[in-house]
């Protein structure tokens, strides 16, 4: 910003567009890529399946992810999300859960241990009694955070912007 003054002192008004122009491009493309990256992030947290299978008296039945309530049995197989936070009553499974503890490698879980919902089963299959789901889960309001502190930032940006301006 220091730059632009001295610019226009010397009278240099190609060199002052040209500066202004660049300055004004970069800040434009920070703030998309700040955007996409802090979008990217909430969405992966936000993500719901459509349908899920739960264990209705021994029969596995696929019903609405809408459905889905504390105390039913979720079965989740390789390769799919966990839509929601229980604990695991059935199976075993290797589950990645880098997005919500940052682990580098992948947790074995069996019988008795808790599973997050944005967690993905890499391997095995589980039964998992569902204790939290939608906005409740651990995922979900991570989410939320994210999305507050985002917006949050982009306030802050503005008031300082528009002091600035003043």
């Amino acid at each position: 910003m220091i730059l632009l003054p001295g610019v226009l002192l010397i009278g240099d008004f190609v060199a002052l567009s040209l500066t202004t122009t660049v300055l004004a491009v970069a800040h434009l493309i920070v703030h998309k890529m700040e955007d996409r990256s802090m979008r990217s992030v909430v969405n992966v947290y936000g993500k719901r399946p459509m349908t899920v299978w739960i264990l209705s008296q021994g029969i596995e039945v696929e019903i609405p992810f809408a459905r889905l309530a504390a105390g039913d049995l979720l079965v989740v197989g390789a390769g799919q999300m966990i839509p929601a936070d229980g604990e695991i009553v059935e199976g075993a499974a290797s589950i990645d859960q880098r997005l919500l503890t940052g682990e580098s490698q992948p947790a074995e879980k069996a019988v008795g241990e808790p599973v997050l919902a944005a967690t993905v089963v890499l391997a095995g299959r589980i039964v998992v009694k569902v204790e939290r789901t939608g906005e409740s889960t651990l995922a979900a309001r991570i989410g939320d955070i994210l999305g507050r502190a985002a917006a949050y930032k982009q306030i802050a940006e503005a008031r300082s912007t528009a002091i600035g301006d003043r």
